[in-house]
């Protein structure tokens, strides 16, 4: 269903791709000799100015961050990009034509004990040609904000102003090696983003 109701044997039966083009509920659920079978399914889709735009990027699963799905707060469910130390964090979002820009944010997860932290630093720049870059602005994180101990995910954004442009591009350093006090000490952090939103 897409009205917020959950299924029932009399519901639409899914036989196709789903339209969606603003945020909503999508709730799908299996039925047999008219009996539901298993749980329902909540699927919360989000719609934003990045949504199904094209990504230019450097690895295969960056779609993830403009497909619509927030990530859990477990790393594994598929909704999560992530990289590595040494890795090359950047990624760019073709609009597809000059937007007017208010907000920036990206989800990031901490998970404490698996060394997922946030990044040290996100920059976010825009540009009309994919060549010439203005730097939006810039989140610089200490250690100490870093190794946060715990689970739990945040939004990280940054005011746009209002700016008029066609590409965001998306730059980010990792987090590092983690410190000695920490549970998994020398090990590399990874950095984990699930969903860009731009408003």
């Amino acid at each position: 269903t897409l009205n917020g109701s959950n299924p029932a044997m009399s519901s639409h039966r899914y036989d196709g791709p789903i339209r969606v083009t603003k945020t909503q509920m999508v709730k799908a659920a299996t039925f047999m000799n008219g009996k539901q079978m298993g749980e329902t399914l909540d699927l919360q889709l989000t719609w934003n100015k990045a949504t199904a735009k094209p990504l230019l990027g450097n690895k295969k699963n960056e779609m993830l961050l403009v497909n619509g799905l927030r990530g859990s707060l477990k790393y594994t469910d598929f909704e999560w990009c992530n990289w590595n130390q040494n890795d090359s964090i950047s990624f760019t979002i073709d609009l597809q034509g000059r937007e007017i820009l208010n907000k920036f944010a990206i989800g990031c997860i901490t998970n404490y004990g698996m060394g997922a932290h946030k990044p040290k630093m996100i920059r976010v720049e825009v540009s009309d040609d994919n060549r010439t870059y203005h730097t939006m602005g810039e989140l610089n994180f200490s250690p100490e904000e870093i190794y946060l101990e715990g689970t739990f995910r945040n939004d990280y954004s940054i005011d746009m102003g209002g700016v008029s442009a066609r590409y965001v591009r998306v730059t980010a350093e990792g987090a590092g090696i983690c410190p000695d006090e920490h549970v998994r000490p020398g090990q590399e952090a990874r950095v984990y983003f699930d969903e860009v939103i731009i408003e």
